[in-house]
């Protein structure tokens, strides 16, 4: 199976500012598909395009536009989320250690490692838990927060379990995909 990839070419009359914004939205782009392992380096390439401005040059109204490019295709709370990995890195985090968490965990533990608490502590767990068990030790039980499938169905056994339920006059809509 052959990749393809489209790279938008470099024209000789173009500004310094210009042909580093098409430069590193090729790197983005490249990146994009091999995200699991290219994260570190998506999150260091996208902070300088944020902290520079670059989706000017790129003729986009601003750094959330650039990420909905059909090119790139991040979603905002991604592309936030590898600039701060980016900031961290820039501010002297551990690469290796960044690369061995892997980004899902790393995602999970960047308000901690941001507001300085317990950096190590953080790292290690992030590196030994899974994200399940991670997510776990980072909520407290009596604020869990649910992510992803079954959100609605947990909420609903943990009231059950704890007989809180109240009449919502609120219709539900559950779809199955």
């Amino acid at each position: 199976m052959s990749e393809q990839l489209t790279i938008t070419t470099i024209k000789n009359d173009i500004t310094p500012r210009e042909r580093r914004a098409t430069h590193l939205q090729n790197y983005i782009r490249w990146r994009r598909g091999r995200i699991k392992d290219e994260f570190i380096g998506m999150g260091v390439d996208l902070l300088e395009f944020y902290e520079s401005g670059l989706w000017v040059e790129l003729k986009l109204n601003n750094f959330e536009a650039f990420l909905s490019t059909p090119e790139i295709n991040l979603s905002t709370s991604l592309g936030y989320d590898l600039v701060r990995i980016g900031a961290l890195l820039a501010a002297g985090f551990p690469i290796e250690k960044f690369a061995q968490i892997g980004i899902s965990n790393l995602r999970l533990i960047l308000p901690k490692l941001e507001a300085g608490e317990e950096i190590q502590k953080w790292l290690d767990l992030a590196e030994e838990l899974t994200w399940r068990d991670l997510n776990d030790e980072m909520n407290d039980k009596n604020t869990q927060t649910y992510t992803g499938r079954g959100m609605l169905e947990n909420i609903i056994t943990e009231l059950r379990e704890k007989n809180e339920f109240w009449e919502i006059p609120v219709k539900v809509y559950i779809q199955t995909i």
